[in-house]
């Protein structure tokens, strides 16, 4: 059995979620599409809202529940530019969520089946927001650092004389 909470309050599903809804709902557009009160764009459904709370609670996956950003919309039928739906699909990667596609991948263009082959499957690695408490006027944060391994190595110059 595998429990993924959606609109449960984070402090009852630790220890009992498996996975956990952390972002707004996704949509098939960057801002949201119906008008609403502008204070609530940040919890209404789109990629915006999906992608800037995937962001900011990055740091919670893999230490309570595997984090679920909400489903990727790959298909041709939403409004979303080739870069956004790259960028989502990014920042699902990055922040190593669950990886959940909405569309019939027998549908899908090559182009688009091509930016889900590139994350998938998930490093297990999870992005740092490291502008999280200073973003800029979009309220987002740009910056994220990513450590794929706890080791490096030095690379020496070859120098001839």
């Amino acid at each position: 059995t595998y429990l993924i909470g959606c609109g449960c309050p984070y402090g009852a599903g630790i220890g009992i979620m498996d996975g956990m809804r952390v972002s707004a709902d996704t949509g098939p557009t960057w801002y949201p599409a119906f008008p609403l009160p502008w204070w609530d764009e940040g919890t209404l459904p789109s990629l915006r809202s999906m992608i800037r709370n995937t962001i900011t609670r990055a740091c919670i996956g893999h230490r309570w529940w595997h984090n679920d950003p909400d489903c990727l919309l790959l298909g041709e039928s939403t409004s979303l530019t080739e870069e956004e739906v790259v960028s989502a699909a990014s920042i699902v990667a990055m922040t190593s969520g669950m990886t959940l596609v909405s569309d019939d991948l027998n549908q899908l263009q090559a182009g688009r089946l091509r930016v889900l082959t590139k994350i998938y499957p998930s490093t297990g690695a999870t992005a740092v927001p490291l502008n999280l408490l200073s973003t800029n006027e979009s309220g987002m944060p740009t910056l994220l650092r990513l450590w794929c391994t706890d080791r490096f190595a030095v690379q020496e110059n070859d120098e001839t004389s």
